[in-house]
């Protein structure tokens, strides 16, 4: 049974992705860790505890990160995700309290006990696992695999011609993850523009499967599925933290990668762009996933909806 440590930065497809987590029946959620990028900290914090209140799995500890990237002022992505990160739903309190510790020092902690068994699966923002690196640089060799949900190998981004938001955010963090010692698995932007589309129809088909799970993802979405079709023209809208996170339940749903170095552009021009790269010594190989399943992905979202409250 995989045991999962999930850091994120709570927006709408977050959200629908730790539901995928909590609902799978072969994997375990040990804890959540919480950094600011779709929304401020506090928010995605809360936005969070939401969803595990949603799942019923109040049971799940959350720790609170870091509030900005290493460097840049913080930038958010409340025009895609609402102001509230969740499509402006609204949602009460959800009445959980976060841990004492920070995510950092729990990051450090959680990867000290894994003695590799453990999964890390990374949603948002670097920030909180380059901070971690910073204390212990050979986090990442203490955990089985590290899933990165995050870049565009392919040079085409979501919020620069070249970059992906969550590399972007903190390209400096992002630096220091890909040249750590680890085995790494990076779900980028490009996947998720192919097997991780939603169409109208299929966001209609959460709300039907009859659970507060599938009516919740449903609702999260309305704002990303609006944005995409008033401001890019498009009928449709993706999921890349519920690939990433899909792909980390079941590998066989990566069905084409590519291990090789990335290096993080951090030049105004270049700033979060990911380079595939074989020239440079200092970045070793993260399996890059450029082709996924999406009927896979898609059956697998469907089941944890359903499977949970």
């Amino acid at each position: 049974m995989p045991k999962l440590i999930i850091d994120t930065d709570t927006g709408s497809d977050d959200a629908i992705a730790l539901l995928m987590a909590l609902a799978h029946p072969d994997a375990e959620v040990l804890a959540l860790t919480t950094v600011a990028g779709n929304v401020p900290l506090d928010q995605a914090t809360r936005n969070a505890k939401s969803t595990l209140r949603v799942a019923e799995r109040t049971d799940v500890p959350v720790y609170v990160g870091c509030d900005r990237p290493l460097v840049h002022p913080l930038e958010t992505a409340t025009e895609v995700h609402g102001e509230d990160g969740l499509g402006n739903a609204n949602l009460p309190d959800p009445g959980i309290n976060s841990q004492d510790e920070h995510a950092v020092p729990a990051l450090v902690r959680l990867a000290a006990e894994s003695n590799g068994e453990h999964d890390l699966i990374t949603l948002g923002p670097l920030t909180n696992v380059a901070a971690a690196l910073a204390i212990d640089p050979d986090l990442l060799t203490r955990f089985r695999r590290t899933v990165i949900m995050g870049g565009a190998p392919d040079m085409v981004g979501n919020v620069t011609d070249m970059a992906e938001f969550n590399i972007w955010v903190d390209p400096e963090a992002a630096a220091r993850v890909f040249v750590a010692p680890g085995a790494r698995v990076m779900v980028g932007w490009n996947v998720s523009m192919t097997a991780g589309l939603i169409s109208p129809e299929q966001r209609q088909a959460m709300a039907q499967v009859g659970t507060a799970s599938g009516q919740f993802a449903h609702d999260v979405t309305s704002v990303v599925e609006a944005f995409c079709h008033q401001e890019l023209g498009i009928p449709f809208f993706s999921l890349p933290d519920p690939l990433a996170v899909a792909i980390a339940l079941d590998d066989t749903i990566a069905t084409r990668t590519q291990a090789i170095g990335v290096t993080v552009g951090r030049s105004d021009e270049a700033r979060g762009a990911t380079f595939p790269t074989h020239l440079n010594p200092d970045a070793p190989a993260t399996d890059i996933v450029w082709e996924a399943d999406g009927d896979a992905f898609q059956t697998q979202m469907f089941d944890a909806l359903r499977a949970l409250p």
